[in-house]
């Protein structure tokens, strides 16, 4: 009902206004890798409150996020040791 309503405008409207205030205290390409996992939290919420099932392929789905999260992980480990250990604070892309 209009409960449901409320409640759902209520959370989309505080997603918004937090979207907002996290791009004023970073940059957006930090800010817009925030939405990556939303893939796997809605077929969560969609096996739970939906469809009641987690079917192979929202599990198939829920590991590759999870291994290509953790590979970039690993990646970006190695690379800010890399950089400590060349006494370097240049960022990345600078250093291309």
């Amino acid at each position: 009902g209009w409960g449901g309503v409320a409640l759902t405008g209520g959370l989309l409207l505080g997603f918004v206004l937090s979207w907002f205030h996290a791009l004023k205290r970073a940059p957006a390409t930090h800010v817009a890798a925030l939405l990556v996992p939303a893939t796997l939290v809605t077929n969560v919420l969609s096996a739970v409150f939906v469809t009641h099932a987690f079917t192979a392929r929202q599990g198939i789905s829920a590991l590759a996020f999870l291994a290509g999260t953790a590979l970039i992980a690993v990646a970006l480990e190695r690379e800010l040791s890399r950089t400590s250990a060349l006494g370097t604070d240049a960022p990345l892309a600078s250093r291309a």
